[in-house]
């Protein structure tokens, strides 16, 4: 996006995005929808237990860790999630060798059974690819009663995020997201004053390790609209986020539309407002401190790029989601962070009225007519014909073709084509059958 389009476009959003009014013209109708951090959010996780033997003097020995995790959501290519076990004296890593449990849950929606799989992948590894959102995966390192000397000299447990498992390394550079610490170490090699927790608290951030890590903290707000604005029926939508919390390293900020049922589509990208400069990097971002912020950002799309067979009152929010930069887009990632509802009603309010005469003599009663948008298969609305050939059909705003006993999918000329119908329109057509 060049410097000219991005002054074009604050320009717009100056002018849609008042916080005074709900509803105003700005080249057409225009909507407003606040964009606001949800809660709870759903971020990776882990659930952890560590099993322990030595009391008093004796050393520290650490049997076994189990972290069970939430959310890693799949890599793609050759892209995995790597286990390691990190030293408190030093920052050494070492890979943590588990053996890996996939727990999935499945809900029929029809009679609302649920049925949980459990699948133990073969042999141990230190690389994990990840899993849907309805799995929970179980990573056990060690066994009861066995100490695995790598454990004896870690304190801290950590997920990293390796471009190619081929060539993993552990360094400044590389993606640390998820951890926790389950010893102490007290500053000393020897096991012996070392304190072991049990029950290890996760974190979600930035790990650098010994006392530079940062817990990731959803903050922000935003405000979205959708407006018409060349007047041709086609909406756009434009928001600008605030005060956005820098993503871990390996995760950026994608935006989503999502329906009822979940499901979605990823579109555009978020850019510097003042520069137009993308924002996918932006967690190699370095900074001192506790506070980490993105600059006001802009994201849009236009609806006709959703699909032809879409329109934006086919979903019911708008998202801005975390995302691992080495994950599929072909699903969400479920870890939304500001969301805003879009209300169907109001956009689906967008319409004008179609008289519709169908000529052709007592024939003319019980015809089908539909009106396609102009240039797609796309049907927008259908009618019968009463006993006097006449129909009454509220089309959405856009260019239109009228058919007459024909679909929208067939071919043919249609018996009205490049009709513009506009928002609170009324139009009067006498077609011939």
């Amino acid at each position: 996006m060049t410097r000219t389009l991005v002054l074009c476009f604050l320009a717009l959003i100056a002018g849609c995005l008042s916080y005074d009014s709900p509803t105003e013209r700005v080249g057409g109708t225009q909507y407003n929808m606040p964009l606001s951090v949800i809660a709870p959010l759903r971020l990776p996780s882990l659930a952890d237990t560590i099993r322990s033997s030595g009391t008093g003097t004796a050393p520290r020995i650490v049997d076994s860790i189990l972290a069970t995790a939430r959310f890693l959501k799949p890599l793609s290519g050759n892209a995995r999630y790597q286990l390691y076990l990190v030293s408190a004296l030093d920052g050494s890593a070492r890979p943590a060798l588990a053996t890996v449990i996939e727990s999935r849950v499945d809900t029929n929606r029809a009679t609302g059974a649920v049925t949980t799989t459990r699948t133990t992948l073969p042999g141990r590894s230190s690389f994990y690819k990840g899993a849907p959102f309805n799995t929970v995966t179980s990573f056990r390192i060690g066994s009861g009663g066995v100490a695995d000397t790598a454990i004896q000299n870690g304190a801290f447990f950590v997920v990293t995020i390796q471009a190619d498992s081929a060539a993993a390394k552990y360094d400044s550079l590389t993606p640390k997201p998820l951890w926790f610490q389950f010893r102490n170490q007290s500053g000393t090699p020897t096991l012996t004053d070392d304190v072991v927790t049990p029950f290890p608290a996760a974190s979600f951030g930035f790990f650098d390790a010994p006392g530079r890590s940062r817990v990731y903290s959803a903050q922000g707000r935003g405000r979205g609209a959708f407006w018409d604005r060349t007047g041709d029926g086609r909406l756009v939508y434009s928001a600008l986020a605030e005060a956005i919390t820098l993503p871990p390293p390996g995760y950026y900020y994608q935006p989503y539309v999502r329906d009822s049922t979940g499901k979605g589509i990823a579109f555009g990208s978020l850019v510097d407002a003042a520069t137009g400069r993308s924002l996918f990097d932006a967690d190699t971002t370095r900074v001192t401190g506790f506070v980490a912020q993105l600059p006001n950002a802009l994201f849009g799309v236009r609806e006709d790029s959703l699909g032809q067979t879409f329109t934006f009152s086919d979903y019911n929010t708008i998202q801005l989601s975390l995302e691992p930069k080495r994950a599929d887009l072909s699903f969400p990632s479920g870890m939304a962070v500001l969301q805003g509802n879009i209300s169907p009603l109001t956009l689906r309010a967008r319409r004008g009225v179609l008289n519709v005469l169908v000529r052709g003599g007592t024939g003319a009663s019980g015809v089908a007519v539909t009106v396609c948008r102009t240039g797609t298969t796309t049907q927008l609305t259908t009618g019968l014909t009463d006993a006097a050939g006449r129909v009454v059909l509220r089309s959405p705003v856009g260019m239109v073709d009228v058919r007459i006993a024909q679909a929208c999918t067939e071919s043919g000329t249609p018996a009205r084509g490049g009709l513009f119908v506009r928002v609170g329109s009324e139009q009067t057509l006498e077609l011939d059958r």
